[in-house]
């Protein structure tokens, strides 16, 4: 597991890890979730789900990240039973 600060140095891990999964929030410092979700879908070589999390009254955004390329979304605050499911659900596809 990697954990990142902001969205730059998610950014900066994506360069030289290449994670099966990404968990990130719409709202980051310095990158957003939305740029998260372009950068990991736009990387050539493999396929990485991502998992988005957001606020509720936030569809629009939600959308543009389904439109990005985000496999799944979370609205906040969520449980950790149901980070976990989803998480598995994305893992076995």
């Amino acid at each position: 597991m990697i954990c990142c600060n902001d969205g730059k140095e998610g950014l900066e891990k994506l360069a030289t890890e290449l994670p099966d999964l990404v968990l990130t929030d719409v709202m980051l410092p310095y990158v957003s979730g939305l740029e998260i979700v372009n950068a990991v879908k736009s990387l050539a070589e493999k396929p990485i789900k991502v998992i988005v999390f957001s606020t509720m009254g936030q569809e629009k955004i939600v959308q543009e990240a389904f439109d990005l390329g985000a496999d799944d979304y979370i609205t906040k605050p969520f449980s950790l039973n149901e980070l976990s499911i989803r998480i598995k659900k994305q893992l076995t596809r």
